[in-house]
């Protein structure tokens, strides 16, 4: 029975596990995707992907319509650019890139030979003392002609810049402006050209896993730039590169990279007799920069400004209005420009010795609004709006020309959804096919200029069963319930078969129990067993008795003499037979001597000693001898 027992109880114990198994996977089956969804579990986030990794940045940089920027410039100064550059163009373009920028950005610079030149930590560009600082700094670095080309710890300073505490959290855009003329080459001797290439591939991963670009120039002005390692430092961290035969090209190519990073397209203004016509669009241009390369000096340009009125703007002393130049070019910065025809004039110069760049900045982004959370079948609503600093933007003609698509990603498959126009708005719909996390991000592209959204996370479900009922159609229903019927259908069947197995256990131990019991009532009362005969008991030997004769009691008399003292004195000195070896001198009084007289010499010594001495003159003779005299006489009668 013992075994029968376990044997059943370990049946139901495996028929427990089994139903608890299947009523698991049910529930994860009808819960598909939650907010801890498989899909993008620990498991993807430790195979973070170049899309998921620009998503978990990009979601922490401020979109308010703002430049938004921390970029640090990182400058050859090795010998070679002393023949590659001598004009010091390239120190220009630093500066015309920082131009370009709004008071929202920071930028810090890096020059470097074998060694680190000079740097300078990103500032902030809206104080003026200390980006005029760093820009006379840059513009006075001298070419090192002993210097060597290690980019490598150019580029690794210029990533610990920023990164650094300051900047980690700050919610901005970080790029890297390089500018070489050559490749690697370090022969030093804590340091060789080997150990330099193998620190770039980890700096470079490093820049890549951090979402940092770098912007790559490569000035081939000799046609001995390595251009391939120019290459490649751009790649692997997503960035740009360029090359350069003539260090005239820098301009362009450090506007193009302020287009690329905000999604801005310039605009070439073609200079007639001496007039630049350009135009405003709409409201929503937070600057328009015109950029003038010309070797001829903004003195003797002399440049002037009207606006859509007519009215002539002043360069000088307007809050509205920046001028910047350089031996190589001038820039003038219009804030908030009123939408319409402008006019420039400018002397001493023809489309010969000068070139006109429009480059418009709009300070609008793209605001994306989606649940965060959406049924799996159900159409999901995607909304966006075009906002700046005032809130959503109603220009009728900007919006006219807008076009905006949403890319949906899980991670490793995308699709993109079209927006329409509604009023201020616009409007999409995609359905999630399963469950799981996706990544949303809106772009909108208005031709001169593009905005893209920041990247949002949502997740979808299965839908429950009310949410089938009231608004899924009945194929929507079968295709995306097929699996959960059939799991509860083998569950239930499952259930049934184990409960038949139960019953039909039960009842066979039941049975048995009972046919037993039976059994025992039909068979007869077995005898009781017979006791064992008693053993014998060995009778134990007579026990003979002696009986002992009693022993005649002898009495012995004791015959004291009566002696004389000198006698008695004599026999205690010599003492009986071995009795005793002390001094008679050692008996102190007559009452011991008495003692020792009456006891006989048998027990004569059980004595004790007195304090005074024995003794012997006369005067106690006398009366010893009456009292022995007596004693004697008493026993006589």
């Amino acid at each position: 029975m013992k075994k029968l027992g376990k044997s059943v109880m370990a049946c139901l114990l495996a028929c427990l596990l089994t139903m608890g198994s299947l009523c698991l996977t049910v529930s994860a089956e009808e819960s598909g995707a939650s907010k801890e969804d498989s899909t993008v579990s620990q498991t993807e986030e430790n195979s973070e992907t170049a899309e998921e990794r620009e998503m978990r940045l990009e979601d922490s940089f401020v979109t308010n319509g703002q430049m938004n920027l921390d970029v640090v410039f990182v400058l050859d100064a090795s010998g070679s650019m002393l023949k590659s550059d001598p004009n010091k163009v390239s120190l220009d373009a630093y500066s015309l890139f920082m131009d370009l920028l709004d008071e929202t950005c920071g930028a810090g610079y890096v020059a470097f030979t074998h060694n680190i030149v000079e740097s300078i930590e990103p500032v902030d560009m809206g104080d003026a003392k200390a980006v005029e600082k760093m820009k006379k700094q840059v513009t006075g670095l001298q070419y090192d002609p002993n210097g060597q080309t290690d980019i490598s710890r150019a580029l690794e300073k210029a990533k610990e810049m920023l990164t650094s505490d300051k900047l980690k959290k700050d919610g901005k855009k970080k790029v890297i402006l390089l500018l070489t003329d050559g490749n690697t080459l370090v022969n030093q001797k804590d340091r060789s050209t080997a150990i330099s290439k193998r620190e770039l591939k980890n700096n470079l991963r490093d820049l890549s896993y951090l979402s940092i670009p770098v912007y790559s120039i490569g000035l081939n002005y000799d046609g001995k730039m390595n251009q391939k390692e120019v290459q490649e430092i751009a790649e692997a961290t997503e960035g740009l590169a360029f090359e350069a035969k003539e260090t005239s090209e820098l301009l362009k190519i450090f506007s193009e990279i302020f287009g690329t990073i905000y999604d801005l397209q310039g605009k070439e203004l073609e200079l007639v007799d001496g007039k630049v016509n350009f135009s405003i669009d709409d409201s929503s241009v937070f600057s328009v920069s015109i950029i003038i390369k010309s070797t001829v000096p903004l003195e003797q340009m002399n440049p002037r400004v009207k606006d859509p009125d007519g009215k002539e703007v002043s360069l000088t002393g307007n809050q509205d209005v920046r001028v910047t130049s350089t031996n190589s070019y001038c820039m003038i910065k219009l804030f908030y420009p009123k939408d319409g025809e402008w006019e420039m004039t400018l002397d001493n110069v023809s489309a010969a010795n000068c070139s006109v760049t429009q480059l418009d900045f709009y300070s609008i982004f793209v605001k994306q609004n989606i649940n965060k959370e959406f049924r799996v079948g159900f159409p999901l609503t995607i909304e966006a709006t075009i906002e700046n600093g005032a809130g959503v933007v109603r220009d009728e003609d900007l919006l006219s020309v807008m076009k905006l698509t949403t890319v949906v990603t899980d991670g490793h498959e995308s699709e993109t959804v079209t927006l329409t126009r509604d009023g201020d708005r616009f409007v999409g719909t995609w359905t999630a096919k399963k469950a799981g996390g996706y990544y949303f991000k809106t772009h909108a592209d208005a031709g001169r200029f593009k905005k893209t959204s920041t990247m949002h996370y949502a997740y979808s479900v299965y839908a429950s069963d009310d949410e089938l009922t009231n608004g899924q159609s009945d194929n929507d229903k079968g295709e995306d319930n097929s699996n959960q019927i059939l799991m509860v259908l083998i569950v239930i069947a499952v259930a049934v078969v184990l409960v038949v197995a139960i019953i039909f256990i039960a009842v066979s131990i039941a049975k048995k129990k009972r046919r037993e019991q039976e059994e025992k009532k039909q068979e007869p009362p077995a005898p009781p067993p017979e006791a064992p005969a008693p053993r014998p008991v060995p009778k134990a030997p007579p026990i003979e008795t002696v009986k002992e004769e009693p022993k005649p009691v002898t009495f012995e008399f004791v015959d004291y003499k009566i002696v004389e003292h000198e006698d008695l004195e004599k026999l205690i000195k010599k003492g009986p037979e071995d009795a005793f070896h002390q001094k008679a001198e050692d008996y102190q009084s007559d009452v011991s001597l008495e003692a020792l007289i009456k006891k006989g010499p048998d027990n004569a010594f059980a004595v004790g000693k007195d304090e005074e001495s024995y003794d012997d003159d006369g005067d106690d003779e006398e009366d010893y001898e009456g009292e022995l005299d007596e004693e004697y006489e008493d026993d006589e009668e």
